[in-house]
């Protein structure tokens, strides 16, 4: 997009500038949704859909200022990678070569390192009517990674109230690649805890993980708190933490989606709200989160949104992705490492509804 048609974008209110250079990408539909996308992180910064009652709420955890993301330390919204998770120790093998990445959660690589692409301001490729599409390059070096890794992510909201998120990368040589998007969700619009929340999950199985969060066994979901086959609240094994949810306080775990293809994987109910979250996707597992170690983060105040800051429970997130730590599990690391002549895809989509 040239800078030549941001006077023509202005007029047509796809996008307003924010505070120090950066923007906010206004994606609109016909049912009164709004989901505004900024250059910073590519993230999801409002998500204002219209409740059961037809009052419209922001059902994503954020902030109102640009500093509050750069200081912020949960990756709020943003889109995460190269490497989204876990890489145990740090680093994988590759062609008989050991890489060592940026190590920033004790001996794990969680997210990309210092890559940060949820902080980075990305290149606009494209904007118009529920469409943006962004652009960042990870150079050989950052976080480790040893190759450039072009990253593009388009964002497209449709009038059945559904927010397409494609993504594509193309490392310049083979190099594992794994992106997600990081946003909280809470459907009551930051009204308290998610604990009320009900989910279902398209999922039999999930990974035992150490004491490091890293999967060390993959296990039947039957009999355990991580049976989300049926409706359930999420509170039934976060208040009090189930003993197996005691190392994460709370849940922070990876499940194995049934199915392949594009399919619906996951949906969230409120029933203060009335509001239905359903998440197709591409991907063969979730990382499902409940913002455990959420805490009120000394740049959040109370915002436009009526945003009161941040406290454990208080977001659920849903990251679509593959198994954490994967490119060191040498029956599936080859499903994850991409290359110029096989650029990585992936869609996710969030489709909110009423009963």
């Amino acid at each position: 997009m040239s800078v030549n048609c941001m006077d023509q974008l202005e007029k047509a209110v796809y996008f307003s500038c924010w505070e120090n250079d950066y923007h906010l990408y206004h994606l609109r539909n016909a049912c009164g949704t709004q989901v505004d996308i900024s250059d910073l992180g590519a993230t999801i910064v409002h998500f204002l859909v219209h409740d059961e009652q037809g009052t419209r709420r922001n059902i994503v955890l954020g902030y109102d200022r640009p500093g509050d993301y750069l200081e912020g330390e949960f990756f709020i919204g943003g889109v995460v990678g190269p490497w989204a998770n876990r890489i145990a120790g740090g680093s994988y093998s590759l062609n008989e070569s050991r890489v060592a990445l940026d190590k920033n959660e004790g001996d794990n690589h969680l997210h990309g390192g210092s890559c940060q692409l949820h902080k980075r301001k990305w290149q606009l490729m494209n904007i118009e009517a529920g469409t943006v599409s962004l652009r960042t390059c990870v150079r050989r070096g950052d976080g480790g990674y040893p190759v450039d890794i072009d990253i593009h992510v388009t964002y497209r909201l449709t009038d059945d109230n559904e927010l397409y998120i494609d993504y594509y990368a193309c490392p310049e040589q083979l190099c594992p690649v794994n992106l997600t998007q990081h946003s909280y969700f809470n459907l009551t619009g930051h009204s308290g805890s998610v604990f009320d929340h009900e989910l279902v999950l398209n999922a039999g199985q999930y990974w035992e993980t150490d004491s490091h969060s890293i999967p060390i066994r993959c296990e039947y979901v039957l009999n355990t708190p991580m049976d989300f086959r049926q409706q359930k609240k999420l509170g039934a094994n976060l208040s009090p933490l189930h003993r197996m949810l005691l190392n994460t306080r709370g849940y922070d775990h990876c499940f194995m989606l049934n199915g392949n293809g594009l399919r619906p994987v996951a949906q969230v109910f409120e029933p203060e709200s009335g509001l239905f979250l359903k998440v197709l996707t591409t991907e063969t597992a979730m990382q499902l989160y409940t913002g455990n170690f959420l805490v009120q983060e000394s740049a959040q105040g109370n915002d436009s949104q009526g945003r009161k800051g941040f406290a454990p429970w208080s977001g659920l997130c849903l990251e679509t992705q593959c198994i954490p730590n994967q490119i060191n599990m040498p029956e599936f690391s080859n499903y994850v490492t991409y290359s110029a002549a096989h650029p990585y895809r992936s869609t996710t989509v969030y489709q909110l509804f009423t009963s």
